[in-house]
């Protein structure tokens, strides 16, 4: 017997979970996803998925779904993203909520807006149905208020539990709780809390003068004027939690939207398996629910590293329609989702199907001139040209074709493919391989496929020239013996 699809087994999980967690009428999925910078598989395939056990739980427990996905768009810009223009710019906005920095592609009416739009666009592409949720909007809104006023009357231990994490240096100045700024807009994320008053909402902090501050990226560290620069240090302030006035740190904000938003099934990346242990912690200590959590495995770029969003490696989703159809993606994204997975351009067809990877063979065989003849040499050796065809070209013009090493003829190779095109050029009969063996020495047929293809071999010549034209032909070799003549 097969074994189950990991959907399968993930909605009767689910559903068992249900059974003790308590009562939902509309059973919410999660997920979560920071505009810092362009989006990546990771968060691409953490929606799809979801969407996956979403339908896997639908036609299992007939009960009613809705994936909510978050965008983190209230998180200050912490490190400038290497692919993006305006750098200067975007490094004068450094600690700056996302929601209030410029677009650095001038589209949008932030940087995180522009990201957003991308995302949805991916969203509507896969024809992914959920509710999308912008973090500033929330907070603003006061649709987070109840939740953040449960954190604030139990402060102290929520804070002991979320600064686990952190180094004893840090844990100096952590706080859940983060002011934004009326004086620099910025997100305060060292302080120290010298009072709390949930029954009014509001907290006394003050920015400490006696901790170091270790930026990221930075080798050392900085004292609290430099890093703060404008916001009085040392100095007692008095700030409301709510309405957007404070943002929670991210350990402690995870945790209060998943119970905000009474949510049931929410995956994660490996990396963030300890974080979310401190969210079932915190939601243990506030006598709330914990969601089912699902932990994938991560994606790698083509050198084992971790994909990132600042730093821009691995694929770019803006060039997945290149090399990779949508079927093709999915099919890679529901296969495995534990196992790390490297994921990269030149691995697009190890992602792919084996009609993906024989059509890839054989273009890079026939080496043809353009994507017409590659239709042709696909009709001629498969009898019809697969889906995948555009985009095995797009990938054999960037990884194969590009890399063949540019041939330059020796002198007298050079006038023999020169007087060859002139011999072509005067025939009056159609090229076969009789024709061509009278014209072409045994010892130079690997000259001409490097001056017509870049390789030493390939489809039989007759047939190259037949799809590629004649007269195209000629003038490739002509123009190749013209580099030495």
């Amino acid at each position: 017997m097969p074994p189950l699809d990991w959907c399968t087994t993930e909605a009767e999980r689910l559903a068992k979970h249900l059974e003790t967690s308590g009562p939902f009428t509309e059973v919410h999925f999660g997920a979560g996803f920071g505009p810092s910078g362009l989006p990546h598989i990771g968060t691409l395939s953490e929606i799809i998925r979801t969407a996956h056990l979403q339908r896997s739980f639908g036609e299992l427990t007939d009960r009613p779904t809705k994936i909510i996905m978050v965008s983190d768009d209230l998180d200050a810009l912490r490190k400038v993203p290497e692919t993006f223009p305006r750098q200067r710019m975007l490094a004068e906005h450094l600690g700056v909520p996302l929601c209030r920095v410029p677009d650095p592609f001038e589209e949008a009416d932030s940087l995180s807006e522009g990201v957003n739009w991308r995302m949805l666009t991916l969203l509507a592409d896969f024809g992914i149905d959920c509710e999308f949720v912008r973090s500033s909007t929330a907070y603003l809104s006061g649709a987070y208020n109840p939740t953040i006023l449960e954190f604030l009357g139990a402060y102290g231990a929520v804070n002991k539990l979320a600064a686990r994490s952190v180094g004893a240096i840090r844990r100096q100045s952590y706080s859940i709780f983060m002011p934004i700024s009326e004086i620099t807009g910025r997100v305060i994320e060292h302080i120290r809390v010298l009072e709390t008053d949930p029954a009014c909402g509001v907290i006394t902090y003050e920015i400490p003068d006696d901790i170091l501050i270790q930026r990221p990226g930075d080798e050392y560290s900085i004292e609290p004027d430099e890093y703060y620069t404008g916001e009085p240090i040392g100095v007692p302030i008095t700030v409301s939690v709510l309405d957007g006035r404070c943002k929670l740190q991210w350990k402690a904000d995870w945790a209060m939207r998943l119970i905000n938003r009474s949510i049931a099934y929410e995956m994660h990346g490996d990396d963030l398996a300890d974080s979310a242990r401190v969210v079932k912690q915190i939601c243990a200590h506030l006598e709330r629910p914990a969601p089912s959590f699902y932990k994938y495995g991560l994606f790698l770029d083509g050198l084992g590293r971790k994909i990132s969003k600042s730093n821009g490696n691995g694929f770019d989703l803006d060039r997945i329609d290149r090399y990779l159809d949508r079927a093709g993606l999915l099919r890679f994204l529901r296969l495995k989702p534990k196992r790390n997975r490297r994921f990269s351009p030149a691995l697009a067809p190890d992602l792919s199907g084996p009609v993906y990877r024989k059509l890839l063979r054989i273009i890079s065989a026939c080496s043809p001139v353009d994507l017409l003849s590659a239709r042709e040499f696909a009709l001629r050796y498969l009898g019809r040209a697969p889906v995948e065809l555009d985009h095995v070209w797009a990938y054999y013009c960037d990884f194969v074709r590009s890399t063949r090493p540019h041939f330059v003829p020796s002198p007298s190779e050079a006038e023999f493919l020169h007087a060859l095109g002139g011999e072509l050029s005067g025939l009056s009969v159609s090229i076969t391989g009789h024709v061509l063996r009278t014209l072409i020495p045994e010892g130079l047929y690997p000259v001409v496929y490097m001056a017509l293809t870049g390789a030493p071999r390939g489809p039989r010549l007759s047939t190259w020239m037949e799809i590629t034209g004649l007269e195209r032909s000629i003038d490739m070799l002509r123009r190749c013996s013209a580099q030495t003549i």
